[in-house]
Parts: structure tokens; C-alpha cells; sequence
């Protein structure tokens, strides 16, 4: 069942392994969050992954120097993440390079408003830009906080990038995959 914008969790979730920050681009999600954060009182940060205590402590005392600690959540590795995604407004993929995204396409099918950087490869080839998520180019923090303020002001943007994300996402359902395959093989 479709769970509607304004009946989810008013945050902006991102995922991976803590102890990839650099690749994931948690460091730079952080200090755009500490830019705008104020502005949305309700909202918070979500960062869900696993990993070494010490990444963890570098991430927060980063959100600590962007005046974000108590805006920012560490939520751990969890095993419900499609719970997760279902219930949250915004999902962001701050990466600084990607492979096949798999985070970014399990969001999209949950719904979630995406944004992500158009990094070296993946992105682009999942999100059709202004129609099922927003990409920015590759690493432009003031693209990405104008995208995000974007979709936290605007709820109908939100909703449109939401029922298209789920939508477009259709394409990289098994059945779908197995049927093209089927097409190719017999034709």
C-alpha cells in the first residue's frame, strides 16, 4: 500500500556502511544539513549502516561542528530498511561514486522522494532527472542544498517525485528483468 508524503516521517535518509563515509559522501550530506537544518525544525537527518565505533564517532563529532548533533540520527544497521525507507520523506545518495546504487533503487520503490549527485555512473541510469528524483551535478553542495530545500518546502514536488520514483523503479523488478531476458532469448 502507498504511503502518501504527508503521512510519513518528516526526515532525509541516507544509507551505507559507516565505515565507507568517504565513498558515501556522509561527511559532505552533514555539513550541507548543518547549512539548512535550522530553517526545518521538524526535520532530521538519518544515516542507516553499520560500522566501526570510530567512524561513527568522527560522523558525530562532524555533525557536533556543523551544530547538527541533536538533528542527525545514527540509526546502526537494521534489518527492516524497506520499513524504513516506506515511513521516510527524502532519500539522499551524497556519493562521490557509485556502482549499481541498489540503496537508491529499494527507496525509490518505497516510495521515497530521491535526490542524488550525479556521480560517475548509476544515478543517472535510475532517476529520470525532475521527473522520478532530482539529480545534481556530480558534488555540487550548493546544488544539493537547493535540491533539498526544494523538496523539504515543496509537498506536491515531493509527492510527484514519490509516485514516479515507484514507477520508474518498475523496470529493475525481477519479473520485469526476467521477461526482457525471455524477449531477447526468443526473438
Amino acid at each position: 500500500m502507498y504511503q502518501g508524503v504527508s503521512e510519513r516521517d518528516k526526515n532525509i535518509i541516507a544509507i551505507g556502511s559507516i565505515d565507507r563515509w568517504q565513498g558515501k559522501g556522509f561527511d559532505t550530506l552533514i555539513k550541507i544539513w548543518g547549512k539548512i537544518a535550522s530553517l526545518y525544525p521538524d526535520w532530521t537527518l538519518d544515516i542507516l549502516g553499520g560500522g566501526k565505533d570510530a567512524n561513527f564517532n568522527y560522523l558525530q563529532g562532524l555533525a557536533y561542528e556543523n551544530n547538527v548533533s541533536n538533528r542527525v540520527q545514527f540509526l546502526g544497521r537494521k534489518e527492516n530498511v524497506a520499513e524504513i525507507l516506506k515511513n521516510s520523506s527524502v532519500f539522499v545518495l551524497s556519493s562521490r561514486y557509485e556502482g549499481l546504487p541498489m540503496a537508491l533503487i529499494e527507496a525509490m520503490s518505497q516510495g521515497c522522494a530521491c535526490i542524488s549527485f550525479d556521480c560517475p555512473s548509476g544515478p543517472k541510469e535510475i532517476i529520470t532527472n525532475n521527473k522520478s528524483g532530482l539529480l545534481v551535478r556530480d558534488q555540487d553542495i550548493n546544488g544539493m542544498k537547493e535540491a533539498l530545500i526544494s523538496v523539504i518546502e515543496n509537498e506536491n514536488l515531493r509527492e510527484s517525485l514519490s509516485l514516479a520514483a515507484k514507477k520508474e523503479v518498475q523496470k529493475f523488478d525481477p519479473d520485469t528483468i526476467v521477461n526482457e531476458w525471455e524477449k531477447l532469448f526468443l526473438s
